[in-house]
């Protein structure tokens, strides 16, 4: 059976947006103590960077040395230690983020945005929906701020942003760090190991510098296919030719990846800023149990070709970012181009009378102009201008093949 189904689609959206903020003066008491309290700069206002002390929304945020000290790798890693926020993990790029129990599904994350610095990336996962499910590797800090956010992030932010902020270039100082760490999953699994390099170069010295990032992560599966040896399947091997196997490190994923950043400050009144980031995700097998086999045990067929379940997403970003300082404003550019790639063969024989296969591929393109306007005083009243131009466009495929000996098609 062949039932090939594609679908288009492009978005454009454009919002413009005034924000203004009262601010009233507080008198601090020096209370001549020794403690000392680390300030925490964020920049989830928009307004570059402020004090965590002084923003006026719920802000939680984890700093660069937090994400080296807790080994955080994944968006799974962190968020489930915030209070009111779930993550959902279905596999490589299928997840979905729900802060404060807002949520139009409960495996989709269309209410909570995610962004990758100033750009946003929601719903750019392998099926129009998740995340990029990107490793965060070299982070300056992660700010996750609950909703509704719908004025200062209009992408989806109805619940709240999720936001993962490279490290910049450094100006000062050459810096080469590689690390490394192997693991082991027990039970079903196997070995685990990651790699990652990060090299800065300042070219000019306070003017200008080079940034690069590169990465591999390995996950073990920790899945059991039990198909062979499930006698509810040896009917169908026998009427329909359908291929089963025994095996086990279902769900092994490589994730590649690298960043490149550059920064030239000509003055200290303007700032530009390129980076591009790509990652590539393979994955070998669903990691999914099925109730009906046991923990961490599935019953699948494999196609007529000998291959199994698998899912490939491929994602590149490319940002170019302004920031201007005149009198007692502030004027950011920024410029981004994303293209997400996600497809998957998965069995889907449980849903039909015989062995057969679903292939879904979605690409994703979407272009992004955003200005802002920031004031610069000490003044009881401030303001924000902003104007957001977003361009999204999208393509899916959708197939369901027989997956037996052709000569046994049902179908014909």
């Amino acid at each position: 059976m062949n039932t090939p189904c594609a679908d288009t689609m492009r978005r454009t959206l454009l919002t413009a947006g005034v924000i203004i903020f009262f601010s009233l003066p507080v008198k601090a008491e020096d209370n001549n103590q020794d403690s000392y309290i680390e300030e925490i700069i964020v920049t989830a206002q928009r307004r570059g960077m402020e004090a965590l002390q002084s923003v006026p929304i719920s802000v939680s945020v984890i700093g660069s040395d937090a994400i080296d000290k807790r080994g955080l790798v994944q968006m799974d890693d962190y968020l489930r230690t915030l209070p009111s926020t779930n993550f959902l993990d279905r596999g490589a790029g299928r997840n979905a983020v729900i802060i404060r129990g807002v949520t139009a599904a409960p495996q989709s994350d269309d209410t909570v945005g995610i962004y990758i610095g100033e750009t946003p990336v929601t719903d750019m996962g392998s099926r129009t929906d998740g995340s990029p499910d990107l490793k965060l590797v070299d982070m300056q800090r992660i700010e996750v701020l609950r909703g509704p956010q719908g004025t200062l992030y209009g992408d989806g932010s109805m619940g709240g942003t999720v936001r993962a902020i490279p490290a910049p270039p450094d100006v000062s100082a050459t810096e080469f760090i590689v690390t490394g760490d192997i693991a082991l999953t027990s039970g079903l699994g196997d070995q685990n190991g990651k790699f990652e390099a990060i090299l800065n170069v300042p070219l000019i010295n306070d003017k200008s510098a080079l940034r690069f990032v590169a990465y591999r992560h390995d996950y073990s599966g920790y899945i059991e296919n039990k198909a062979a040896s499930d006698p509810n399947k040896s009917s169908w091997r026998e009427e329909f030719g359908a291929l089963t196997v025994d095996q086990d490190d279902v769900g092994a994923t490589e994730y590649d990846g690298g960043r490149a950043s550059f920064l030239w400050e000509p003055s200290s009144n303007l700032k530009f800023t390129l980076s591009a980031l790509t990652q590539n995700v393979d994955q070998t097998g669903l990691p999914e149990s099925e109730f009906d086999q046991g923990d961490f045990q599935q019953s699948r067929f494999l196609q007529f070709d000998g291959s199994g379940e698998s899912l490939v997403m491929d994602f590149d970003l490319a940002v170019a970012e302004v920031e201007f300082n005149f009198d007692a404003h502030t004027l950011l550019s920024s410029t981004s181009w994303t293209s997400s790639r996600g497809a998957f063969y998965r069995d889907v024989s449980a849903f039909g009378t015989f062995p057969q296969y679903q292939y879904f591929d979605n690409e994703l393109e979407s272009w992004v102009q955003e200005l802002r306007l920031i004031s610069r005083n000490d003044r009881s009243f401030q303001y924000l201008i902003g104007f957001f131009y977003q361009d999204l466009t999208g393509s899916a495929l959708h197939e369901v093949t027989f997956e037996g000996d052709p000569a046994l098609d049902p179908t014909g």
